[in-house]
């Protein structure tokens, strides 16, 4: 991996927008650059903004997120992190990003945002979780490696060659990641405990099965037979008992069923004779029922006859007052006229004088605008005089007091002069500060951690205490589920019995449903067979009426050809005279010369209608009939069917069912209890061998508590010692400012510093106010004399202009006085207008009066026409209706409107008709049936058996049936009892090879504590190590080679080449020495993690203050000899000796208010406000 560019954002003191060129030539031909500045200026955050824009946290930082960030400079509302790099996978921009709510330094916290883009700008992922898995993959390795492998932390590996070997292994886990091995020593041991805990179980439930020998299967196997053989005769005997006595049930229930039959016949034959009054009042409405159109049509005539007559006496009446009004109309229409004139000829007279008024006007306007405009000007410049005399009065005032501010600021700085020096070292004791803070902190949880893990210890070995004595009662509990489980199966098998006896309840209730089925049917087939033979009956009467009407059509038909050649002859007709013989016929009578009788066509309408009537009516019946008849045939086969199933099932009644369903109902409470049992006994097993883990697990919490309560105490005291160091190297720091050790220190040191920046800054400011401000008053003098002669000149244009106002007033005042032109010729409008609106209203009054006269006499003759025709069809109608009326057998129109029924009447009685009907034949139809399913009981001749005989049957059935279900449930237990048995040893032989695949794991790298493992792997980690640092030492000296110690495997020892191959420790290296030792092991270090990544980018933070002049050019030399693997090196360090051997340099030059800048090779800035 190859770092191209960094850019970065208000990240800790580098306020504004940064960007390193790692591409800059500079670096490319050195290969070795410093990051230098005093301490705290900010050099490591370089290292925090790699870190940000490739894994969104910081080396020192772990949680950025919405609710928390400490990177972002103070006082801004975004900051930002980018990173340009390259690897074997290509070219790619990552880009980390987060702000305050509208970039407000005092808004909330937003969530960070996420991308990556390769070398083309496409975005490859936006989401967090997305973003981190990519770069982790282009990039090879995650966070922690990154951190072993590119950004190297010196300082580490200086303790690791310093502590012993007890304390190194923690630090070689710590910078290895090695920490896996003890959880993984630690999994397996409690792995190996838990699977031979399992094939201790299982052997124990092994030995709990018990078995049946082979001569006790044979003999139950005997007697199962012998049973079963007296069973099958049992039951031959009780189904024919049983069939015997259901036929002699069914004999008697079919004669109780004909007798209620024949005693509802009699009791329909009085409600016939109940009826007979309202079914004769029923014919005689029908009959009228063919006249009730033509009475419908008199009675029209009648009536429209009296509605024409009462509008001919309105109209007449109304004929007057319309004259009437028509001539009003006339007399106003000529008013309105001569009014118009009048008022077109005053307008005519008045237009000259108005527009010379207008004249007038529009002068005073246009000079009264120009007036108006002068005075603003006036007043316009009146105001800039009065601003520019208080604007030179303000800056009078504000002038002494600058002058003022400046003697106390100068007065400050000379006092406080000692205040100057925080300016390049607030930064640092801010620094230790925040180091003393964390510190306290640290102190204070390891205080509240050691008492935690002693009360830990206390309540861990309490519990296991506990978990024994739950671990006996779960034993007792499971013990006494197994026997009662026992108890319940020895309960059920006398029940059993070996009979299904769910399936033979089953089959009494389908037996029962299709008997109750069979008789359904014959009773439909019945009722269906009498409604067949009913509708063909009324389909008979039906066609007969049928064709009574179809003769009766044809006769209708044939008048009415008749009646049109009548009336073809009118002319003829009208020279007719009473008495003389008529040219065609020679009659003396000519009934037809005053008159035509009523037409044929509404009888011919209404026979066709009743005719359309009674063929729907036929269509109905004859469907009715075919319909019957099919779903008599659909319920003949289905009876044949099921009378078919019923002979294939076994004979049973009700009482049967009724057994059978309490027999199972004590199975299913018995199998209830067993399951219940069986999960019980489940329950309890899984509870003991839990509880077994669970007191393992408590002996062991309790241990390792014990074990952390120790290490934590260790870690207090050693945090309460680098607590009292910090806080006397920050005493010595604080001291010249004359500041206690408190905690308003940082607050005190930092409104001091502050102070004096700007006390500084606004002596400068001042300095320059008060010279600008001279300037501006000089200014100010001469434009209020400018202002004041222009105001002069103005006032008196201003004079000139209303004088020529006045003049034109006088002159309009005396043509046309104070009217408005425009007033006066709209008032005159408005009057014309109103002259026009009445004359055209007049006259349209006058058109209406004269269309209503006319429309009122056409409506009067109308109205005398109408009533002559209305009258002759009267005349015509009413001879009509009586011949009919004569012809239906009714003597008078009162009889034949007292013979009518309301339309709900006569419909309720034509039902009731119906019904009577439809019960008789429903009544014969089921009488006929069941006398028939009589007969055929009878013919069977069933024998004679008593209750108690099939009673006794069937206790002897069940008895063999209880003797064989106990044998088959022996058999099947045994059956089972023996499959669990063959499982349960298929699962121990299993269990056992399990168990020896983990005893095995157990004793190469099992335990406890996890020791086992971790010594084992963290030796081949560090003989790994030591290996690649080799391969790094000998780049940079030939003097040492690194080796392990032979008695303690995790002490380093040195070869010293220049001293005969001597071996001594590490810890008699001088310093310089040391730092070449210490870089081969971090180098070695970060070869191990990058492992087939290439790495071409590295970075050292590391403190060089520490080295002698020697040491240091030793450290640097070494550093110049890895610039041939092609790498790029960048060293952090305070230490000015750096700069004069180091020349490509980033520069971070701390500037006034805690805050940092950049310079150097590669450096592009755009520096915040």
């Amino acid at each position: 991996m190859k770092i191209l560019e960094l850019r970065f954002k208000n990240l800790n003191s580098l306020y504004g927008e940064w960007c390193v060129d790692f591409s800059d030539p500079a670096f490319v031909a050195d290969g070795l650059f410093a990051i230098t500045g005093a301490t705290g200026s900010g050099k490591s955050t370089l290292l925090d903004a790699l870190c940000l824009a490739l894994y969104g946290q910081t080396p020192r930082i772990k949680n950025i997120s919405k609710s928390e960030n400490e990177v972002m400079s103070r006082q801004t509302g975004e900051c930002f992190a980018e990173v340009h790099f390259e690897t074997a996978k290509g070219t790619y921009r990552t880009h980390w990003h987060q702000q305050r709510a509208r970039k407000k330094p005092d808004g909330a916290l937003q969530a960070p945002r996420r991308e990556i883009a390769d070398h083309r700008g496409t975005i490859l992922a936006t989401k967090l979780r997305e973003v981190q898995e990519t770069i982790d993959d282009v990039v090879g390795m995650g966070f922690d490696r990154f951190t072993r492998s590119i950004l190297l932390a010196q300082g580490s590996f200086d303790s690791f060659l310093k502590a012993d070997a007890d304390d190194r292994s923690p630090i070689l886990e710590q910078i290895t990641g090695t920490g896996i091995y003890t959880e993984i020593s630690k999994l397996v041991h409690q792995r190996n405990s838990a699977e031979n805990q399992t094939l201790n179980e299982l052997k124990a439930g092994l030995g709990g099965i018990q078995l049946l020998g082979a001569d006790e299967l044979e003999q139950l196997a005997f007697d199962l037979e012998q049973g079963e053989e007296k069973h099958r005769a049992e039951s031959e005997k009780r189904d024919a008992a049983k069939a015997a006595l259901d036929g002699l049930k069914r004999i008697e229930t079919l004669t109780h069923e004909l007798e209620t039959n024949r005693a509802e016949q009699e009791a329909l034959r009085g409600e016939h004779a109940t009826f007979k009054p309202d079914a004769e009042r029923l014919a005689t409405a029908k009959r009228a029922q063919p006249l009730a159109v033509a009475h419908a049509k008199l009675v029209n005539v009648r009536n429209e006859l009296r509605k024409t007559e009462a509008e001919l006496q309105t109209a007449t009446a109304a004929l007057p007052n319309l004259e009437e009004q028509q001539s009003n109309a006339m007399a106003a229409y000529e008013t309105a006229g001569k009014r118009l004139e009048e008022k077109e000829a005053a307008q005519q007279q008045q237009a000259p004088l108005l527009k010379q008024a207008r004249a007038f006007d529009t002068q005073i306007s246009e000079r009264s605008t120009t007036l108006n405009k002068e005075q603003d000007e006036l007043k316009k410049l009146q105001g800039e005089l009065n601003s520019l005399q208080n604007k030179q009065a303000g800056n009078q005032t504000q002038l002494e007091k600058l002058q003022a501010q400046q003697v106390d600021a100068e007065t400050y700085q000379s006092e406080q002069v000692q205040d100057a020096e925080l300016v390049g070292q607030l930064a640092a004791i801010l620094q230790s500060l925040e180091q003393l803070k964390k510190l306290t902190t640290a102190q204070r949880d390891a205080q509240q951690a050691a008492k935690q893990a002693a009360s830990v210890a206390e309540k861990a070995a309490k519990t296991a205490t506990e978990e024994s004595g739950k671990l006996a009662i779960t034993q007792k509990t499971f013990t006494e589920t197994e026997g009662l489980l026992e108890t319940i199966r020895n309960e059920l098998a006398p029940l059993l019995d070996g009979t299904d006896w769910h399936a033979r309840l089953e089959e009494l209730r389908q037996r029962i449903k299709i008997e109750q089925r069979i008789q359904d049917a014959r009773e439909a087939i019945a009722i269906k067979t009498a409604a067949a033979e009913e509708a063909g009956k009324e389909l008979i009467l039906k066609r007969s009426e049928q064709e009574g009407l179809q003769r009766e059509q044809a006769l209708v038909s044939e008048n009415l050809q008749l009646q049109q050649k009548i009336e073809s002859l009118e002319t003829e007709r009208a020279s007719l005279a009473d008495g003389e013989p008529c040219p065609l016929c020679g009659a003396l009578e000519h009934p037809y010369a005053t008159g035509l009788p009523a037409r044929e066509s509404s009888s011919l309408e209404k026979i066709n209608a009743a005719l359309s009537s009674l063929g729907n009516r036929i269509n109905a019946l004859t469907e009715q009939q075919s319909g019957a008849n099919a779903e008599r045939k659909a319920l003949q086969t289905a009876l044949t069917k099921d009378e078919a199933e019923l002979g294939s099932l076994a004979p049973g009644n009700a009482e049967e069912v009724e057994q059978v369903a309490a027999r199972i109902g004590q199975l299913a409470e018995l199998e209830r209890r067993e399951k219940e049992t069986k999960a019980a006994l489940d329950d309890a097993r899984d509870s003991l061998s839990h509880q077994r883990m669970a007191q393992q697990s408590a002996r062991q919490s309790a241990t390792a508590a014990m074990e952390k309560a120790e290490t934590v105490e260790i870690q207090r005291i050693e945090t309460a010692t680098a607590l009292k160091e910090a806080q006397n190297q920050l005493q010595q720091k604080v001291e010249p400012f004359g500041i206690p050790l408190s905690p308003e220190t940082a607050s005190q040191l930092t409104a001091r510093h502050d102070q004096w920046i700007e006390a500084d800054k606004q002596t400068t400011e001042l300095k320059q106010t008060i010279s600008t401000l001279h300037a501006t008053l000089a200014g100010q003098v001469e434009q209020i004399e400018q202002h004041e002669a222009r105001i002069q000149k103005q006032t008196e244009q201003l004079e000139a202009s209303r004088a020529a106002i006045e003049k034109r007033k006088t002159d309009r005042t005396t043509l046309f006085g104070d009217r408005d032109p425009d007033a006066v010729e709209q008032e005159a409008q408005t009057a014309l207008d109103a002259a026009r609106k009445e004359t055209d209203a007049a006259k349209n009054q006058l058109n209406e009066r004269k269309q209503a006269l006319s429309l009122a006499r056409q409506n009067f003759q109308s109205l005398e026409k109408r009533i002559q025709e209305t009258q002759q069809q009267l005349d015509e109608a009413e001879p009509s209706f009586a011949a009919a009326m004569a012809a239906a057998g009714f003597e008078s129109e009162a009889a034949w409107l007292s013979s009518r029924l309301e339309d709900a009447e006569q419909s309720k009685l034509e039902a009731r008709a119906a019904e009577l009907k439809h019960r008789h034949t429903r009544l014969a139809a089921l009488e006929a049936e069941k006398s028939r399913q009589l007969q055929a009981e009878r013919a069977q001749k069933h024998a004679e058996t008593s209750p108690e005989e099939y009673e006794a049957l069937v206790d002897s059935c069940n008895e063999h049936l209880q003797r064989i279900g106990t044998f088959k449930s022996r058999i099947e237990q045994n059956r089972q009892a023996a499959e669990l048995h063959r499982n349960k040893l298929g699962e121990l032989e299993k269990q056992q090879i399990e168990c020896n695949r983990w005893n095995l794991l157990h004793d190469l790298i099992g335990s406890a504590d996890g020791k086992k493992f971790r010594n084992f792997a963290q030796g081949l980690t560090f003989e790994l190590m030591v290996s690649h640092a080799n391969q790094q030492l000998s780049k940079m000296s030939d003097r040492y080679l690194l080796v392990r110690d032979k008695r303690q495997p995790l002490d380093l020892n040195v070869i010293d080449n220049y001293q005969a191959g001597e071996e001594r420790p590490v810890k008699n290296l001088s310093g310089g020495e040391s730092f070449i030792v210490s870089l081969s092991l971090a180098l070695g270090l970060s070869r191990m993690a990058s492992k087939t990544i290439r790495v071409d980018s590295l970075f050292l933070d590391e403190g060089f203050g520490t080295l002698d002049e020697d040491a240091l050019e030793t450290a640097l030399e070494a550093l110049a000899e890895l610039k041939q693997d092609g790498k790029l090196i960048g060293v952090i360090s305070h230490v000015g000796a750096l700069k004069e051997r180091i020349g490509t340099q980033i520069n971070v030059e701390t500037t006034s208010g805690g805050r940092s800048r950049l310079a150097g090779t590669g450096i592009s800035t755009t520096i915040a406000k």
